[in-house]
């Protein structure tokens, strides 16, 4: 196997490995065709397209081989999404390759616009970078380079120098210091007397800016050796190595503290694109993409952020929350039919999955089976030592051990199964809840009961999708004999499940029907194992205590005790003589 196919095999594995695309990137550039190149890019910026070091590589691989088309195809691609100095700079250097001739000299008045143009653009989208002083220095000694044609010409030039110094010396940049000091020697080269005027007016805003560019070094300085490898956004772990999460936050965290006293609106600048950056570094993180939206919502831009949002879905098309947080901006928005297919997509794939988990479980339990079952020859006989005293095969011990195997293997085959369809089925669950929660809000209480009806039929949604629906239609619809009928038909599906069971029995006390909640009490307690039953005993129990009649209280704490002997009565009588935080008989008399 090539060194391709290596690092190929191991992509199809994972398609986040990031070390196999390096590798497969390296090879590729080093003994592929220029058409392979571009399709190893293509993929790997699919993939992650928030690396602005693999943009700049792609153009300066096509770059160096004179493909200026390329280039400039690259350059639209990524320069309007992705925030990278080191590209910006890249991006610069080609404009200036594009309008200089060797010597370095500006080919015309044309193309000395071009390059302002460029440079402004280019401080627009990373000007407020921290490492984005070489630009802010780069465009100064531009215009200092630039020959005035008349004394109109030498004030312009003054001017804008003037003007790109002070916007320069009030960012916190790498370059900050060595700006202020050109700086100053450009003002007191011009005029001693007006220098020190236009000095001190800046100075204090130059001394938070370099405030503030230490304290902010410093937390880009401990996020240095947390950087995930090569430098490329990960999956996370949510193990307590967080590191690169957690300097990230803190950087947002500061920003939103508005550490150089900014107006509003420069600060939410700042802030948005502090959230940008946090982005490219923590693609796959969905908590990011949901603060990054609500900073659009709360600084007047939603249609920005249900297109973060939609983005977001893209990226983590297996994230409920990005998938939750997009519907409701949705319907905020009123976009419902699209609401509706967010939640659609969602529910589908998470039922897609679900499905196929199934049927690999069903089809690892008939091949167990199968296996098993060709035991049954003569070398089966012999392996499970099932031979009668006369040497004769016992067709019956032989049946029965086949059958212990098979029941044995297949317990560890559906253990194994619902351990990864159960949190699966939970979050299917929570979905639909939440689909069916939206529905009504935004549609009523016919569209509402529509779907539900069609979800319940899902085979995979459990008890609380009919916990959640019985309870809109008792508290919102204020139809309680609706409730009650979602509640049997619950029952019905899920009356082996103690949990169901007990929220059914908790809305049956809150409305106050004594008699339906003693009748399911009762049925449950007869149907169910007595270890899964005694949540529902508690509650009961402790109803009867605070609401009931005393001979029924202690006929039912007879039955309670005598249904669980490792219970006391002396733990009884502590329960039954205390109310809320009202336990004075324990402290008291019992010294708890």
């Amino acid at each position: 196997m090539s060194k391709t196919q290596t690092y190929e095999a191991q992509i199809s594995k994972d398609k986040y490995n990031a070390g196999a695309w390096s590798a497969l990137l390296k090879v590729t550039m080093d003994t592929g065709t220029e058409d392979e190149v571009r399709a190893v890019f293509d993929r790997f910026l699919a993939i992650y397209p928030s690396s602005g070091a693999h943009w700049k590589m792609y153009a300066e691989y096509e770059f160096k081989r004179e493909h200026r088309e390329h280039v400039v195809n690259i350059f639209n691609r990524c320069l309007t999404t992705v925030l990278s100095v080191d590209l910006y700079q890249f991006y610069l250097d080609y404009i200036f390759a594009m309008n200089t001739v060797s010597s370095g000299l500006v080919i015309s008045t044309e193309a000395q616009d071009t390059i302002v143009q460029a440079l402004e653009f280019v401080l627009n989208r990373v000007g407020i970078d921290k490492d984005a002083g070489p630009i802010w220095t780069k465009y100064i000694e531009f215009l200092k380079s630039r020959e005035p044609r008349s004394q109109m010409d030498e004030q312009w030039k003054i001017d804008n120098l003037r003007k790109t110094f002070q916007r320069a010396i009030v960012i916190p940049t790498n370059h900050l210091e060595q700006i202020w000091k050109e700086y100053d020697m450009f003002e007191n080269n011009l005029n001693r007397f007006t220098a020190k005027k236009f000095l001190s007016e800046k100075s204090p805003a130059y001394m938070t800016a370099r405030t503030a560019y230490r304290e902010m070094r410093g937390i880009f300085d401990s996020m240095e050796n947390y950087r995930p490898p090569f430098n490329l956004p990960a999956p996370p772990k949510w193990s307590n190595k967080e590191n690169n999460y957690v300097g990230w936050r803190k950087y947002i965290e500061w920003e939103h503290g508005n550490p150089l006293r900014l107006e509003t609106p420069e600060l939410n600048q700042r802030v948005n694109v502090a959230y940008k950056q946090a982005l490219a570094a923590l693609r796959f993180y969905p908590e990011i993409w949901v603060e990054a939206a609500q900073q659009f919502v709360k600084t007047d831009n939603p249609q920005k952020a249900v297109e973060l949002l939609k983005e977001a879905v893209d990226v983590l098309p297996h994230s409920s929350l990005v998938h939750f947080v997009y519907a409701e901006q949705l319907e905020v928005q009123k976009n419902i039919p699209e609401m509706r297919t967010v939640y659609t997509n969602l529910v589908g794939a998470l039922t897609t999955q679900l499905d196929n988990l199934s049927a690999r479980k069903e089809k690892a339990l008939a091949t167990i089976k199968e296996r098993i079952t060709a035991l049954t020859n003569e070398s089966a006989a012999d392996l499970l030592n099932s031979r009668s005293a006369s040497g004769a095969v016992d067709v019956a011990a032989q049946k029965r051990a086949v059958a212990r195997l098979i029941d044995q293997r297949s317990k560890l085959i559906e253990a194994r199964f619902k351990s990864r369809m159960g949190p699966l089925q939970r979050e299917l669950t929570l979905a639909v809840t939440i689909y069916t929660r939206a529905v009504r809000r935004s549609e009523g209480t016919v569209p509402f009961r529509r779907l539900f009806t069609r979800l319940r039929k899902i085979p995979y949604v459990t008890y609380h999708l009919l916990v959640s629906t019985a309870l809109i239609e008792y508290y919102f619809e204020k139809d309680m004999t609706m409730a009650g009928n979602v509640f049997e038909v619950g029952l019905k599906h899920f009356g082996s499940e103690s949990d169901f069971i007990i929220q059914y029995l908790d809305h049956l006390i809150r409305i106050n029907d004594n008699v339906n909640a003693q009748a399911l009490f009762e049925r449950a307690v007869s149907n169910l194992p007595v270890d899964q039953a005694k949540d529902i005993w508690d509650m009961y129990l402790n109803y009867q205590v605070n609401y009931g009649d005393i001979q029924a209280t202690l006929s039912l704490e007879t039955r309670y005790l005598a249904a669980y002997p490792e219970e006391t009565l002396r733990n009884r009588l502590m329960e039954r003589f205390s109310f809320l935080d009202l336990d004075t008989v324990a402290e008291r008399d019992f010294g708890v």
